[in-house]
Formats: structure tokens, sequence, C-alpha cells
């Protein structure tokens, strides 16, 4: 919800939110009501994600959300371009193993 509304108040276009839970994304994209708490934020995001032109709403496994975080994560501490290539590949490999059985 506050991603949103800092998009829109920056009247940013062309946004696509991701989310890792396919709960959310399925509830975001139903048009049946839901009186909890968690019906009322949804409600207010799906209200949000209307008003920001040419926005959408994805679905990001966890897997591949994994391997941003990692990325980011290991950028921090290495200096040297080639060990953080090095570190890449394998990463990239580790994930591809990981898709294989996923799917």
């Amino acid at each position: 919800m506050e991603t949103m509304n800092r998009v829109h108040d920056l009247y940013l276009q062309n946004v696509i939110f991701e989310l890792d839970c396919k709960q959310a994304s399925n509830n975001m994209k139903c048009f049946s009501t839901n009186v909890t708490k968690y019906g009322f934020v949804l409600s207010l995001c799906k209200k949000k994600l209307c008003l920001i032109k040419n926005s959408s709403l994805s679905l990001v496994h966890k897997q591949v959300k994994l391997v941003a975080y990692s990325l980011a994560q290991a950028s921090r501490f290495f200096v040297s371009p080639h060990f953080f290539i090095a570190f890449l590949i394998v990463l990239v490999l580790w994930f591809l193993m990981k898709w294989d059985e996923y799917l």
C-alpha cells in the first residue's frame, strides 16, 4: 500500500507491481469482497492501482526473489568484478538447478 501511495504521489506511470504471495495476487484480481482488515487493505490497494495509469500486478515466484536478493547482498561485499562475476555464474547455475526441480 505504501509503495502504491509513493508511486501515485510521484505521478509515475507504466508501473508493474510484483507480489510473491499467490494468495494476495489472486485476491487482488478477484472482485469478491472481504470484510476483514486484510480485505479492507486489499480494497484500498485495488483503488490505488486503478488511479495509477498503465499499472499492472504480477506474481513473482519466491525463487526469483531469492536470486535478486542474493545478488543485491553479494554486490555489496565484492570489490573486484572478477569475484562478483564468478559468484554470479555459480548463483545462476544454482538457480537453474532449482528451477528444474520446481517445474
